[in-house]
């Protein structure tokens, strides 16, 4: 529950709208939402184990893949409007997904499997 509310402060704490992943009318749908996450996840599997992400989480600039990989996971936090009609969980796997790359990160086996479960669950249609 510590994690779940972590997430969502993480979230609340950086939403706002604005991107480039919306709609033709402007307004991200869910379905968007989803492939996004998705998206994201996947490349961070991709990366996880790169030796400059292992070293420096987000940070070292454009050596590191988790930086660019970061800045697009905020900027789809971002974007998700804050009255969009989605699951809970769906508008807070951007934040889970950097929960999880933390996780990955510290190595934490736990940590991995409840934010990878929350997301994987959140995408899941």
């Amino acid at each position: 529950m510590k994690k779940l509310l972590a997430s969502l402060v993480i979230f609340a704490v950086v939403i706002s709208i604005g991107s480039s992943v919306f709609s033709a009318s402007g307004e991200m749908t869910e379905k968007q939402l989803r492939k996004e996450v998705s998206q994201l996840l996947k490349e961070l599997e991709g990366f996880k184990d790169d030796s400059n992400f292992r070293q420096c989480l987000f940070g070292c600039g454009s050596e590191n893949p988790g930086h660019a990989w970061n800045e697009r996971r905020k900027a789809l936090q971002e974007a998700v409007p804050k009255q969009m009609e989605v699951p809970l969980m769906l508008k807070a796997a951007p934040a889970n997904l950097y929960m999880l790359g933390k996780a990955y990160f510290d190595n934490n086996a736990n940590d991995i499997k409840y934010f990878k479960d929350d997301i994987l669950e959140a995408i899941k249609k």
